[in-house]
């Protein structure tokens, strides 16, 4: 179950991002030829977005949400125009503040960019959240991150599963008790 309304589509274009997702200096597009994302899509309605612009930047937007446990996925890439090496986003929202690595490893490209895909568990206290990506790229780096993708999805507690449980095996046993009997010839 994705979020109503809340983590609207990514989008490549800076000037057409969603304003709901608010974004920091660095953050724009990859490039005036954006990177393909996740879905396949290239250009201004990729769904993704290039953490670094001049400077390592991020994007974050607040929700709401009832309180329980959450799995935030999302696709992570790196900006093959940068080359080899390991890009970091940080992720906050909840109780998780998480550093998740990329490593570009010299077969990513504008067309295949290799893109994996991440999930996390996060709880929420039900007050109100904020949802951020933050490059951890040094503040020389115009390739960061690049992320696209997002959706939450609420968790089942164990309560609802054994409930569940429980309630397929009644239906079970109910329909076996209600079955005629079959006579021996």
């Amino acid at each position: 179950m994705n979020l109503p309304t809340a983590l609207p589509r990514l989008d490549s274009n800076q000037s057409r991002r969603p304003s709901i997702w608010a974004g920091s200096s660095g953050e724009r597009p990859s490039s005036t030829k954006p990177p393909t994302s996740p879905d396949g899509a290239v250009g201004a309605d990729g769904g993704s977005v290039d953490l670094d612009g001049n400077a390592p930047g991020g994007i974050s937007q607040a929700f709401n949400v009832g309180a329980g446990t959450y799995q935030l996925s999302f696709y992570l890439s790196g900006n093959p125009d940068g080359g080899i090496g390991t890009k970091n986003v940080e992720v906050k929202v909840g109780d998780l503040d998480i550093v998740v690595p990329y490593t570009l490893t010299g077969l990513n490209s504008r067309s295949d960019m290799g893109y994996l895909l991440q999930t996390l568990t996060f709880h929420s206290d039900g007050t109100g959240d904020v949802l951020s990506f933050l490059s951890q790229d040094n503040e020389n780096s115009p390739f960061g991150p690049v992320i696209g993708g997002i959706s939450i999805a609420a968790v089942p507690e164990a309560a609802t599963w054994i409930m569940m449980i429980l309630g397929f095996g009644g239906i079970g046993m109910m329909l076996r008790a209600r079955r005629p009997a079959t006579l021996a010839s």
